[in-house]
C-alpha cells in the first residue's frame, strides 16, 4: 500500500519527526549580561526603576487622596488625620485586591458579562467569545508589582493611620 493512502493518527509524531544527525551540534554562546555602569545588571536596573516610579505615583495619589479628603472633613484634628490616612489605606489596598482578583480571572466573568450586556444597548457584538477572553487574560495579565506597590503602600499607610486612632482612642 502507498504511504499517502496509509491510515495515521493525526498526532502521529514519530513519522514526522526528521532525523537532524547528519547536521553539526550547535555550540550555545553563553550570553554576558549587559552592566550598567553601577554594575547593576541592565534587566534589574530597569526593574528598580519601574517599581520607583511605580512608588512614586502610588504616593503622589495618596498624598492627593489625603488632602482631599482633609479638606472635605475640613477638620485637621488627630482624629481626624488618622480617619485620612486609614481611609487611603482602604483605597490602596482595594486597588491592590482588585488587580489581583483581575489576574486570577475572578473578575472575568463580572466584567466580560458586563461588557456584553452593554453593548447589547448600542447594538453592537462583542468582539470576542468568553473562552477567548479568558485566555486572553491568562496570556496577558497585569504585572505583578503593581499590586505588590499597592498592598506595601497600603502598609505603609494603614500602620501610622492604626496607630493615630489607637492613640486618639
Amino acid at each position: 500500500m502507498e504511504e499517502k493512502n496509509k491510515f495515521r493518527f493525526v498526532n502521529d509524531i514519530e513519522s514526522d519527526i526528521v532525523d537532524d544527525s547528519n547536521e553539526p551540534d550547535e555550540i550555545e554562546e553563553e550570553h554576558e549580561e549587559e552592566l550598567h555602569e553601577s554594575g547593576i545588571p541592565m534587566n534589574e536596573r530597569y526593574q528598580r526603576i519601574r517599581t520607583v516610579k511605580t512608588f512614586i505615583i502610588v504616593g503622589a495619589i495618596s498624598i492627593v487622596g489625603f488632602f482631599l479628603i482633609q479638606l472635605w472633613q475640613d477638620d485637621w484634628t488627630l482624629q481626624a488625620i488618622g480617619d485620612a490616612l486609614f481611609f487611603v489605606a482602604f483605597l490602596q489596598f482595594s486597588a491592590g485586591w482588585i488587580i489581583l482578583m483581575n489576574n486570577m480571572n475572578i473578575l472575568a466573568p463580572l466584567v466580560y458579562g458586563t461588557k456584553t450586556f452593554l453593548r447589547m444597548f448600542t447594538g453592537r457584538r462583542p468582539s470576542q467569545d468568553y473562552y477567548n477572553y479568558m485566555k486572553m487574560k491568562q496570556e496577558n495579565p497585569i504585572p505583578k508589582f503593581y499590586y505588590r506597590v499597592c498592598f506595601i503602600a497600603a502598609g505603609l499607610t494603614g500602620v501610622p493611620a492604626i496607630i493615630i486612632i489607637l492613640l486618639v482612642m
